[in-house]
């Protein structure tokens, strides 16, 4: 999930190292990757950093170290899941490789979302959220939900006197309403990822 020129970098640092045996001052990053300063490269690197491929010391200038070789997770993408109305959850075959990080603390599936309906809490049509496996959750958490066992949705949960409400983050659309035995809770989304280059898969 790089950009064009995150990738570039990394592949610059991974090149220098290899040659040189030790990372490169952010003088070097930002000439080589035609940057007029060094808050550039400073700040690509924090990117980097946010998203595993390095590790820094901090308060170090040449401590650089590209972690992207190591085998990071991998999940598997069970299908779409709606941020609309619900549709179903297709299993299939897919994985994705996540930072450490974006793991939930048990079991840890990823799902596409098709609709609109969380984009006040940030979670866009087109994203992957990765889902931690749980059968029960707490009110306010972000779920997939399991309709009536056919069709799955994700939505913020409450639950009062047997009653399960599954509220979009989205003015223009209604919460929806199930006696407690019609809603499943497949998993608890502790994560996204999002690309800017076109669909997953």
């Amino acid at each position: 999930m790089l950009t064009p020129t995150q990738e570039r970098l990394l592949q610059y640092l991974k090149e220098y190292i290899a040659q040189s045996s030790a990372p490169p001052s952010y003088r070097e990053i930002a000439t080589a990757m035609g940057w007029s300063s060094t808050n550039t490269a400073a700040h690509t690197l924090s990117e980097l950093e946010k998203k595993g491929c390095i590790r820094r010391a901090p308060g170090r200038n040449r401590s650089i170290r590209v972690i992207s070789e190591e085998k990071l997770p991998q999940i598997r993408i069970l299908g779409t899941v709606a941020g609309g109305h619900p549709i179903m959850a297709v299993e299939n075959m897919e994985w994705l490789e996540v930072p450490p990080y974006l793991v939930g603390r048990g079991e840890t599936f990823a799902l596409k979302v098709a609709g609109d309906s969380m984009r006040e809490d940030g979670i866009l049509d087109g994203d992957i959220i990765l889902v931690e496996r749980r059968s029960v959750a707490e009110s306010g958490e972000i779920v997939v939900a399991l309709i009536d066992q056919d069709e799955a949705t994700v939505k913020r949960f409450h639950i009062e006197d047997g009653v399960v409400t599954l509220t979009p983050a989205n003015r223009h659309m209604q919460p929806m309403t199930f006696q407690a035995d019609r809603v499943t809770i497949m998993g608890v989304v502790v994560g996204q990822m999002r690309t800017y280059r076109g669909a997953i898969g």
